[in-house]
């Protein structure tokens, strides 16, 4: 915490969070998990505008933002942010001779909060739902919906696409209240460990994936509420 508090002052205990390493060759299987709440498992260093988080436990390292009050930040700032509280991470290992870390997973995640929008309007899922039943309308109203793609790079696959697309009740700002949580991961293995340029690479190619991913599962028409470019 010492290289980090001048950028995020503020630190909380949460409990750890768990997820496999993602095998591309074997048909990937539903799991249950179990995990005691332990509340040391895991830390939040926070900033003091509560948009820049980075987590820390004994298997994960992540940076997030999440959107408060400010200006939407785009990708390449999130990804700057990474390397900058990556390297502070590693620096202190070696300042207290600790093994550096083997990097076994690379995730990289987008969730987007769509507020009080039928899905009809928001996502081209429902295109497949149509119904023609007298006294139905012929689009569901809201729909939950998951997908699983393979990424591939000359043929061979390198990583793992999961869309989810659900309607909940959102409790915490901004814009509480119903809505839909439309979440993409990218989720990249290498067991015997990923150099930096490896890992740097596969962000750019998580983020491409998912943008274009989120903009072919969306609709035109919310594409012109979002006011969306090209």
């Amino acid at each position: 915490w010492s290289k980090l508090r001048d950028k995020y002052p503020r630190v909380e205990a949460q409990p750890r969070i768990e997820g496999p390493i993602e095998n591309l060759y074997e048909e990937p299987l539903q799991q249950v998990q179990f995990q005691m709440l332990q509340p040391q498992g895991r830390t939040w260093y926070l900033s003091e505008d509560d948009e820049r988080l980075v987590q820390l436990q004994d298997t994960r390292f992540v940076q997030n933002w999440r959107r408060r009050h400010g200006n939407y930040v785009r990708f390449e700032g999130v990804k700057d942010d990474f390397w900058t509280s990556f390297e502070l991470f590693r620096e202190m290992l070696s300042d207290e001779k600790l093994p550096l870390p083997v990097t076994q997973q690379l995730e990289l995640t987008y969730i987007n909060w769509i507020p009080q929008t039928p899905a009809p309007d928001t996502v081209r899922m429902t295109e497949t739902a149509e119904v023609n039943v007298r006294g139905l309308r012929p689009l569901p109203e809201s729909l939950d919906w998951s997908g699983r793609y393979v990424v591939e790079e000359d043929d061979h696959p390198v990583a793992r696409l999961y869309v989810q697309y659900f309607h909940v009740l959102r409790a915490s700002p901004p814009n509480p209240g119903p809505g839909a949580q439309f979440a993409l991961t990218f989720r990249a293995p290498a067991v015997e460990g990923m150099s930096d340029e490896r890992i740097d690479k596969l962000m750019d190619v998580g983020r491409e994936v998912i943008v274009r991913t989120f903009t072919d599962l969306t609709t035109p028409a919310a594409h012109a509420a979002w006011g969306r470019t090209q």
